[in-house]
């Protein structure tokens, strides 16, 4: 009896998985599940196949079709039991299954051969050009990994991977290996196979001779000499070659073949093109932007059709460009390969803010390949952008496992620890980071920035030094050192660090560094020439904005119109800016809509404010994840505009808890300010008053009213010293400020009372 019973629920566990039964028997079934180790493993075994099942528009159509005649309005609707299905159904199912391609069972076949067949191509070396000047040896090595990749009958190491070992034994400046440290190179990296070779090049003709060894025993499987005598090309020797030593290795080769399309079209048919997409890919390891940059732009005119140049671009072009560059990678999707097309993908969903997709591509990735490991760095960055800080932390960790040596790695886990207040982890990590590339700059300026976070102000510039001590030039040290000495007053070498960057030869640098001179005035009180300095160059602005970079020179330009009154100048401008990206970037979704909102709501405007918000929530709703707080800075603006400051507070709350940015606490300040809550209000504006990050340097003006509004919440919670303090560093900021505002007198005749002087008289 308990073996029938039992019979039963095997026979149900179909029906179940395929989402057929009722509440009551899959209540049923679920509580067996529970009691039933056996059927409980085989509903796991199950879960795949069920997936491709319960999803296949086929299935869907003949369970839909069941349904419909089980009830029919003239019947009463009775339980369907998986025990009495109607014949045709049990039919209709196995003919499914048996006549269609199941992926599930492919995968799994083709992840076990896979698994016994992993595979690492070492360079070959160019027996006609020993230096490699053309990168033929290159090239034919990466052609053949690309090729054989997409069989899915073997698991190939990638070339990244094959060379960071080759940094690790001290290799990477070997233009050919010897057998010994190939197949060394081939056993670090867990391949059972190596293949090695060269080619030969006569006049226009190719030839390759390979070996496919045995990395466990060095045995030689197979080698052979590869001459095409027709369609004489790098790329149908590659293909010809990839054959042969799936050949070898006895790869099921009616399985194969639908999984192996010609090597030039999942790169290219150009050869010129991919030698400057692989100079582009070394260039980009190294961290040599601009070099990058250069290269896979002279990939292009070869072959306008690559996406992976495209892709690359994405991450070296300004914003609204890059988003350009991504969507031609997507429209040529096709002509790469499948670990590509993942890579392709997950940007593409990262720049329209869609981070769930994102990270679902590079999991599905890394779940193929288990040791791609500038996968695993991305999803670290995916997820910092979310806060999730701890899935940042374990994916930038798996990085680095696989590649001691991974410099962005380092690089960002030591921000995330910093970013989380974990000083002394972050400073573990940045201290690795520069004993790993001693004589590189950015390591000394990600430790500079810790220390700058954290207060130790003098430390932070020793460690910015030694970065241009590297690199007299280098941006990220420029910018800290200018900001720290704006913020120490200290006018003249601010300037000095700015003009620095303002005089670079990239556009987008040059623009950025303008726009940090226009900060100086801001500070010092002088208002018209912190404008005339923002608006003395739009030919830069407009060639930088026709780069794909952000006109923050213009939203900043607005923010001080704001502060003077003028609010249609103020709402004019940000609309030309944006009017200017939609016509550049029709794609582009959000610009600067949180402050066009605000603008809106303080001219009350509140129905074109609430227009656009509604507008924003739309979009954010799609994509945008990493924005999301814009729509309550958007919709606290409102209410703040409203006097509806517990609103405002609630709204500008839930904004601060998505971002932790200046601007969002300069605005929670104000609503609690507004509402007598003057406690809460100096706690929102302490909270980056001492910071020399960008956004609240950039917020000049805002910078500036915060030690305004601290001095009034601290006069108003009778604490006079820190009232004083206040007041004295709105005045040696304002005290002279052009042109004029009342709040000035204000600050003079409420630190007088206190029996204080002005700062700003002599």
């Amino acid at each position: 009896m308990a073996e029938d019973n039992h019979r039963k629920y095997e026979e149900m566990l179909h029906a179940y998985e395929l989402g057929m039964l009722d509440d009551n028997d899959r209540e049923i079934m679920e509580t067996h599940l529970i009691e039933c180790e056996l059927c409980f493993e085989k509903v796991k075994h199950l879960e795949s196949a069920s997936m491709l099942l319960r999803y296949d528009l086929g299935v869907k159509k003949v369970i839909a079709e069941i349904n419909d005649e089980e009830l029919k309005p003239h019947e009463t609707p009775r339980k369907r039991s998986f025990r009495f299905l109607p014949a045709y159904l049990a039919v209709a199912l196995f003919l499914i299954l048996v006549l269609k391609p199941w992926k599930v069972e492919i995968t799994l076949n083709q992840d076990a051969i896979a698994a016994q067949n992993r595979l690492a191509v070492l360079n070959f070396e160019n027996l006609s050009d020993p230096t490699d000047s053309l990168r033929w040896g290159r090239i034919i090595s990466n052609l053949l990994i690309s090729d054989l990749a997409e069989s899915r009958l073997v698991q190939v190491v990638s070339e990244q991977r094959l060379y960071d070992i080759r940094i690790g034994l001290g290799l990477e400046n070997s233009i050919n290996l010897d057998r010994s440290n190939a197949i060394k190179i081939a056993n670090m990296a867990d391949a059972k196979w190596a293949v090695i070779g060269e080619i030969l090049k006569d006049n226009n003709r190719f030839a390759i001779n390979f070996q496919l060894i045995d990395v466990k025993s060095g045995l030689v499987k197979a080698a052979q000499k590869v001459v095409l005598e027709s369609q004489d090309n790098l790329f149908a020797l590659t293909d010809e070659a990839s054959k042969r030593i799936k050949d070898a290795l006895a790869l099921p080769s009616d399985s194969a073949s639908s999984f192996d399309p010609a090597v030039s079209n999942i790169t290219t048919d150009s050869p010129e093109a991919y030698r400057f997409y692989q100079e582009g890919q070394d260039y980009f390891s190294k961290g040599l932007w601009h070099k990058a940059e250069e290269s896979f732009m002279r990939a292009l005119p070869f072959d306008s059709s690559m996406p992976m140049a495209y892709y690359y671009l994405s991450q070296l072009k300004g914003s609204w460009e890059s988003e350009k560059m991504i969507n031609i990678a997507v429209e040529y999707i096709s002509r790469t390969g499948w670990r590509e097309g993942h890579f392709i993908r997950s940007r593409a969903a990262r720049l329209k803010g869609n981070y769930v997709e994102a990270i679902a591509e590079l999991q599905k990735l890394v779940e193929k390949i288990p040791d791609e490991k500038n996968a695993f760095s991305l999803l670290g960055v995916y997820n910092t952008s979310l806060n999730q800080n701890a899935e940042a932390i374990r994916y930038f960790t798996k990085a680095i496992e696989i590649d001691p040596k991974f410099k962005m790695a380092y690089s960002n886990l030591a921000l995330v620890y910093d970013k989380i207040g974990y000083f002394e982890d972050a400073l573990k990590i940045a201290n690795q980071y520069v004993a790993l590339t001693p004589e590189e700059p950015r390591p000394y300026t990600i430790k500079g920035r810790i220390y700058a976070n954290n207060g130790k102000i003098d430390d932070a510039i020793n460690l910015f030094k030694i970065s241009l001590e590297k690199s007299p030039r280098y941006f990220d040290a420029l910018y800290y050192l200018g900001n720290i000495c704006l913020s120490r007053n200290m006018y003249e070498l601010a300037e000095e660090y700015y003009r620095k960057i303002a005089s670079d030869s990239n556009t987008l640098i040059r623009e950025a560094g303008n726009l940090y001179l226009a900060y100086i005035p801001i500070y010092q009180g002088d208002l018209i020439k912190a404008l005339e300095t923002l608006e003395s160059d739009s030919a830069l602005w407009l060639e930088a904005t026709h780069s794909g970079g952000l006109p923050y020179s213009k939203l900043l330009c607005a923010l001080i119109y704001n502060e003077l009154g003028d609010d249609k100048k103020s709402l004019e401008i940000i609309t030309r800016a944006e009017n200017l990206v939609h016509s550049l970037y029709p794609e582009t979704r959000i610009v600067w809509d949180f402050y066009h909102i605000q603008l809106l709501a303080e001219m009350g405007r509140f129905e074109e404010a609430g227009t656009l918000l509604s507008q924003l929530q739309d979009i954010l709703r799609e994509s945008e994840q990493d924005k999301r707080y814009q729509y309550y800075y958007g919709s606290g603006a409102i209410a703040f505009a409203r006097c509806d400051y517990e609103k405002a507070i609630a709204d500008f709350r839930k904004a601060t808890e998505l971002a932790d940015e200046f601007n969002l606490y300069y605005m929670l300040g104000r609503a609690y300010f507004e509402a007598g809550r003057f406690i809460e209000a100096a706690t929102a504006f302490e909270r980056h008053i001492n910071s020399v990050a960008s956004l609240k340097i950039f917020y000049g003006v805002w910078v500036v009213k915060s030690y305004y509004y601290l001095a009034k919440s601290y006069e108003q919670l009778n604490q006079p010293d820190q009232a004083k303090k206040y007041y004295e560093k709105f005045l040696f900021h304002w005290g002279n400020r052009k042109p004029f505002d009342p709040i000035m007198d204000e600050a003079r005749h409420r630190l007088s009372a206190m029996g204080e002087t002005d700062p700003t008289t002599p």
